[in-house]
């Protein structure tokens, strides 16, 4: 928890236990990196990293609590909590799962019973053993502050970690400096150009809330996951890289832990690590429909 304020022992005030309504609570560790309030004055939300020294087991937990003013109904309030919850608990699933790729938050929000003092837990999540604090614990608290801030229209009270325009996304520009191979080619244009083209004909659809990340929805009888693949499959192998470096099997061509950050499938959903092979199932009439209609896109670019 000390490495969240710089391991300064001078600072570790700010790690004090003390709830919204002014309780103390020694047995608590608590790291807060942002509260937002509802638009009805009702309800606050706090994001936040906690240990509890009485119960170490626990590990160090985060999330969001909820605490209802003074002057409302608590289990009222906690009923809006709840619902507000279900509504984003598909989208923090999936935004967590793309940021931290190769692991899984499908089960890790975990719901809580605790009402004392006016607090709620909407969810919490256990650091696991293996996970580094700042650079975990740390990112997904202030990632889950701002879908909420989104979902409830509210800037938060850290300007400095949050940007009101929308979020970029620095593997869109790793994937295109994958394009190139040193003093030798750049086809990173060639890649944005197949992408602006996929886009227009709505194979691509610009996710609406973040920069360079798109969801895969196909074309009739191609939209699968495996077609994905397979287009991916074709776009680096036979279009960006020559031909002299396909005979290099050590060559890693397909870059597909940044094609997983950079594209979703249609649901949201970031691609399971299967998708690097899927490409082995799609039949020849398939990969022809993509062959050719990347060709057809790079033509079409050279020809303006």
């Amino acid at each position: 928890m000390l490495q969240l304020v710089g391991g300064d022992e001078a600072r570790r005030d700010e790690l004090s236990g003390r709830l919204l309504s002014g309780i103390e609570k020694p047995d608590l560790l608590m790291y807060h990196v942002d509260v937002l309030h509802s638009h009805d004055g009702h309800r606050a939300y706090e994001f936040l990293i906690e240990y509890c020294t009485n119960d170490p087991s626990v590990g160090i937990y985060y999330g969001c609590r909820g605490f209802t003013k003074k002057q409302y109904s608590h289990p009222k309030e906690i009923l809006q909590f709840r619902q507000e919850y279900a509504e984003l608990k598909d989208e923090l699933i999936q935004k967590l799962n793309r940021k931290f790729l190769g692991k899984d938050f499908t089960y890790r929000l975990l719901p809580t019973d605790n009402t004392d003092s006016k607090t709620y837990w909407l969810f919490w999540i256990q650091l696991q053993p293996d996970e580094d604090i700042c650079r975990v614990a740390l990112p997904a608290t202030e990632l889950i502050r701002d879908i909420f801030a989104k979902r409830l229209g509210i800037t938060p009270n850290s300007p400095q970690t949050f940007e009101n325009q929308l979020p970029t996304n620095p593997f869109y520009e790793q994937l295109l400096a994958k394009c190139a191979y040193p003093s030798v080619y750049n086809h990173a244009q060639k890649l944005v150009t197949i992408i602006r083209n996929l886009e227009a004909d709505g194979i691509l659809q610009r996710e609406a809330e973040e920069t360079n990340v798109w969801r895969f929805m196909g074309a009739p009888k191609h939209a699968t996951n495996a077609d994905f693949s397979r287009l991916m499959h074709i776009i680096f192998t036979e279009y960006i890289h020559p031909e002299e470096l396909r005979q290099d099997e050590d060559l890693k061509l397909i870059p597909w832990t940044l094609l997983r950050s950079v594209f979703m499938d249609k649901h949201g959903n970031v691609f399971r690590s299967e998708i690097r092979t899927q490409y082995q199932r799609v039949n020849e009439s398939k990969e022809t429909f993509w062959n050719e209609m990347i060709s057809k896109y790079l033509k079409t670019s050279l020809e303006d």
